[in-house]
């Protein structure tokens, strides 16, 4: 009998950390597209919405409302998200929760504006989430997730590169 001992040449690694901001920003755009566009449409169709249209309350107070509901629940998500990414990074991630603030607080705000749109565009329901569900597969399929953005025709990456998932 002899013992033999294996060990791996390469180390056993996750690819966590390069995974992590892409699985951040589809939560950020699927949660705020969905729910801005829904929140709008339901605020269209509800029995209040005369009532709120005849008072003196301005126009903006509601759109402001619109804005602001999407984007506590997202903040409320990502710190949940973020906290167990902490545990998970074992603190690496907080030198950068800085610089990581501002830039999900510009992406959340952008996809919340986009949902709005959407919402404020259609009539039902169901129309805005194929809508919202629509860009957000575009969004998705012209970003580097699916496929490269350097290996689109060059028409189609200048456009890529403004996508906002990129």
């Amino acid at each position: 009998p002899i013992s033999t001992q294996i060990e791996p040449i390469t180390a056993n690694k996750s690819y966590l950390n390069y995974t992590f901001p892409i699985l951040l920003v589809l939560i950020i755009s699927f949660v705020s597209i969905i729910l801005a566009s829904t929140l709008v449409i339901s605020e269209k169709e509800s029995n209040a919405f005369f009532r709120n249209s005849i008072t003196p309350t301005k126009d903006i107070m509601f759109i402001l409302a619109n804005y602001l509901t999407p984007l506590l629940i997202v903040f409320t998500q990502l710190i949940v998200i973020l906290l167990i990414a902490l545990i998970f990074f074992k603190g690496a991630l907080l030198p950068d929760l800085v610089t990581i603030i501002p830039i999900i607080f510009l992406s959340s705000s952008l996809f919340i504006l986009l949902g709005m749109f959407i919402g404020y565009t259609f009539k039902s329901e169901e129309t805005s989430t194929i809508a919202s569900i629509s860009l957000l597969a575009l969004l998705i399929f012209f970003s580097n997730i699916i496929l490269p953005v350097e290996s689109l025709p060059y028409f189609i990456k200048i456009l890529a590169n403004l996508n906002p998932i990129v």
